[in-house]
């Protein structure tokens, strides 16, 4: 498996642990490479990266490198929204929310690379457009420093970190990575700062 794609589901299930943690209690179900017939993405049906449902609300987000594809993010979830719509008349359909700086250790090199995930709209020197309302880009960095107690094997979250890109050390509680099929419905007691488990669902 190519490195970028290894990434690419890392992002995902760090998006999806997030909001499978910040939505508990609210019903319904966060889904990850969820199918979507008539939605013709690359010539093919679309598959929408993190997509949750409840009731007749369905909210979508797409995962993209920064580096890469972050622009190609932005008609797909039209696309995506687009064959929801007809598939689901009367259903709210509509671009997901924003998710705040996700960090772990880089699954191909997590000794000194960190992995990231947030919202394009909030990421530094992200783009202005809200048509990027959805969707959370990932990218690498090195570490610059020994002050992050994560490993291999945790990923952490900082809802705080706004627009800020910076090597301060994550604050907001640690969780175990667990890349396996199968849902997970994490315990969140409290504030959501907490702990908090990330699987990449079948």
């Amino acid at each position: 498996m190519a490195d970028s794609k290894i990434r690419h589901d890392q992002a995902v299930a760090m998006t999806a642990s997030y909001l499978r943690g910040r939505l508990a209690g609210e019903g319904g179900k966060v889904y990850t490479e969820y199918p979507i017939p008539g939605a013709k993405v690359h010539g093919d049906d679309g598959r929408a990266d993190v997509i949750y449902i409840n009731g007749k609300t369905i909210l979508i987000w797409e995962v993209k490198s920064v580096k890469t594809a972050e622009p190609t993010a932005v008609p797909a979830l039209e696309e995506y929204i687009r064959a929801l719509k007809v598939e689901h008349p009367g259903w709210k359909v509509r671009a997901g929310g924003n998710i705040p700086q996700l960090s772990a250790p880089d699954l191909i090199s997590p000794n000194d690379t960190t992995l990231i995930a947030q919202s394009s709209l909030d990421r530094v020197n992200g783009p202005s457009d809200p048509g990027y309302a959805g969707v959370v880009a990932w990218w690498t960095r090195k570490r610059q420093d020994d002050r992050d107690s994560t490993h291999p094997g945790s990923y952490r979250v900082n809802p705080e970190a706004g627009r800020l890109d910076t090597d301060e050390r994550f604050d907001a509680g640690t969780g175990p990575l667990n890349m396996r099929p199968g849902p997970v419905f994490p315990g969140v007691g409290g504030s959501f700062a907490r702990v908090l488990t990330f699987v990449l669902a079948a």
